[in-house]
């Protein structure tokens, strides 16, 4: 499951997925403004996408007002049962960077201990780092999560706004 959640964190990273709306438009002091815009629908295509897990048999995401929350229904590999995950996504920036954190988090209806969460969200946090780390003269300057898609915004350094 956590790669699961960490693959899904990955894909926002990605801005230039397919089904992700891009604008650039260069600021007057030359940086690049990068705009994209993820729907419903591609977002939960991307998430089946970073999962990667042929026995995940559905994938649902429902947008709304700050947050999306995310339903995963997983087959078992032995026997016929399944596995349900949900939980809600809450997009943030700090320094810069995409944050993300997990609550409302259930597996079978149970909710995992306070312990578990705080190593998935310290696993999540270290893996949008790295991605960040990639491109480091670029901020994301605004997340924004509504019910008609994931809307993100990053200031681009480049060789004429230094």
């Amino acid at each position: 499951m956590r790669r699961w959640i960490s693959g899904f964190l990955l894909v926002l990273l990605a801005f230039g997925a397919v089904g992700c709306q891009i604008g650039l438009t260069r600021n007057s002091d030359g940086s690049l403004r990068v705009e994209a815009s993820i729907s419903q629908e591609a977002l939960a295509r991307e998430v089946r996408s970073a999962i990667a897990d042929p026995l995940v048999e559905e994938v649902q995401v429902t947008l709304e007002s700050g947050y999306a929350r995310i339903h995963l229904t997983r087959r078992r590999a032995a026997g016929s049962r399944t596995d349900e995950l949900s939980f809600r996504l809450d997009l943030g920036t700090a320094d810069g960077h995409l944050t993300a954190q997990l609550s409302d988090v259930v597996v079978n209806g149970y909710q995992p201990t306070d312990s578990l969460l705080s190593t998935w969200n310290s696993r999540i946090a270290a893996n949008l780092e790295r991605a960040a780390g990639r491109t480091p003269n670029s901020q994301l300057q605004s997340v924004d999560v509504s019910d008609s898609g994931v809307q993100m915004v990053w200031r681009v350094e480049t060789a004429r706004s230094r």
